[in-house]
């Protein structure tokens, strides 16, 4: 048997269900907000030791994502970096950061390289996309799934009270 309760979404789902799907949606968003937290705490230990060095890219390497099967790839090309870390032996390495412009990265470019003086293939790109990237893009979903568990638990609650009232 349905219930006459309305939801965030419009179903016909009573508010527990609601509140299940609100409340996963809240620690989801709170998971991906500790994520991006961890995330700019390495990036932020790392930038404080790193040392900077001129680069070259090398070549770019042309990749195809897919999340799920059935679904349309997409393309993303990927830099690799050679430099030479202070008094040593030249590095190569593959960006952190891919991208989906295939003119973002051009063979024979120079580039400003970051990289950890006790490990030289620790290294990445030195521009903010390498640097804040995956925390400020995790931290971005992480608070909009948030938001939008705490909007859905509010429908619920509000949708609840109303029914009662009446």
């Amino acid at each position: 048997m349905k219930s006459n309760n309305s939801s965030f979404s419009g179903s016909s789902h009573g508010p527990g269900t609601n509140i299940l799907v609100g409340t996963i949606f809240i620690l989801v968003g709170c998971g991906m907000l500790v994520g991006a937290y961890f995330s700019f705490t390495k990036t932020d230990v790392f930038l404080d030791s790193a040392v900077r060095a001129q680069g070259e890219i090398v070549s770019v390497v042309k990749k195809e994502l897919s999340a799920r099967p059935n679904r349309s790839k997409m393309i993303v090309f990927s830099p690799f970096v050679s430099y030479v870390p202070a008094g040593g032996v030249a590095v190569t390495f593959e960006n952190i950061i891919s991208s989906t412009d295939s003119n973002d990265y051009i063979i024979g470019q120079t580039v400003n390289v970051l990289y950890n003086p006790e490990n030289p293939e620790e290294a990445r790109i030195d521009n903010a996309r390498s640097r804040w990237y995956q925390s400020g893009g995790l931290g971005g979903v992480g608070l909009f799934v948030l938001v939008i568990g705490f909007l859905s638990l509010r429908k619920t609650v509000q949708i609840s009270s109303r029914k009662k009232s009446s």
